[in-house]
């Protein structure tokens, strides 16, 4: 289902621009659908289109989120009674929250997928039509391996420290 470059893309560049309106609103500034938001968001989103994740992974990916909200602060209207500070650090905030969420992007995607596909497959469907219960620990059991395949890397592995040792 999300499979597709121009779909992840899309979600990518929305979740961006949630991050977007969310920092801006919680720095204190009102927020405009203009034209100029809408480029800005038009170019980003063929910028994830075209270069995947892997390719715009740490700096690269960073200058383009600081980037981001900076055309898109500069777009959106600040009233003149807002803090500056307040509003630079919900923008940074919001920078550093929308790296950690771009980088596990892909993972997170691809463990959603699975699930879906899981709780949709025809098995489960043709019972639902037949009016059959559905185990909910079987559900439960699908739903703890998606999340045990998304956090695999991360299970049994030691601290940098201890791994010295």
């Amino acid at each position: 289902m999300f499979k597709s470059a121009a779909v992840r893309s899309l979600l990518l560049n929305t979740l961006i621009f949630l991050s977007l309106v969310v920092s801006h609103h919680l720095g204190g500034g009102t927020f405009l659908l203009t034209p100029a938001v809408v480029s800005i968001f038009a170019v980003s989103y063929l910028i994830f289109r075209f270069f995947p994740l892997k390719e715009l992974e740490g700096p690269r990916l960073t200058a383009i989120l600081v980037l981001y909200q900076l055309l898109g602060h500069m777009a959106a209207p600040v009233q003149n009674d807002v803090s500056e500070n307040r509003m630079i650090c919900s923008h940074l905030f919001a920078v550093l929250l929308t790296y950690i969420l771009a980088k596990y992007f892909d993972a997170f995607i691809g463990t959603f997928d699975y699930i879906l596909h899981k709780l949709f497959s025809p098995v489960v469907i043709s019972r639902l039509a037949l009016n059959q219960s559905i185990s909910l620990a079987a559900l439960d059991n699908v739903f703890w391996q998606a999340l045990k395949s998304f956090h695999w890397p991360n299970f049994g592995r030691a601290p940098p420290v201890g791994a010295c040792a």
